[in-house]
């Protein structure tokens, strides 16, 4: 039996938490071609990629319904462009009743979304009187 092996490059993108889509795109597309540049095959990037900013105490991400959020539209753009794999780690998604939906995706290099999850809030904590997260 003939074994032909290929190597995968991975690209682990690290994007900082913007306050608005177009910053947060920016960055992720700036990154994103870095990687490709380097000889990256499949792309990640990290939970809330696609803005995140506080108010008071709280997480306030930017948030669309999945069909016109503009984060999400420039990413499978990107795939499909420059034919690449993609994992988001998260955006946020307009879910029913104003919800927050924190989701996750997998862009295949046609552009499609070829999974999504919604990530499942697990606990809540109190740091301090001016700090907690629920």
């Amino acid at each position: 039996m003939i074994s032909s092996k290929r190597q995968i490059n991975i690209a682990c993108l690290q994007t900082r938490p913007r306050p608005d889509f177009k910053s947060a795109l920016d960055e992720a597309i700036t990154l994103a071609e870095e990687a490709v540049a380097a000889g990256a095959d499949i792309l990640t990037l990290p939970e809330y990629c696609g803005g995140l900013k506080t108010e008071g105490s709280a997480f306030a991400p930017p948030f669309e319904a999945e069909e016109s959020h503009p984060v999400l539209k420039g990413l499978r753009d990107f795939a499909k462009n420059r034919k690449k794999y993609l994992l988001i780690g998260s955006i946020a998604i307009k879910g029913p009743a104003e919800k927050i939906l924190n989701r996750s995706f997998i862009i295949d290099d046609c552009g499609n979304i070829i999974s999504r999850y919604d990530k499942i809030h697990l606990f809540d904590i109190t740091l301090s009187e001016k700090e907690s997260y629920r």
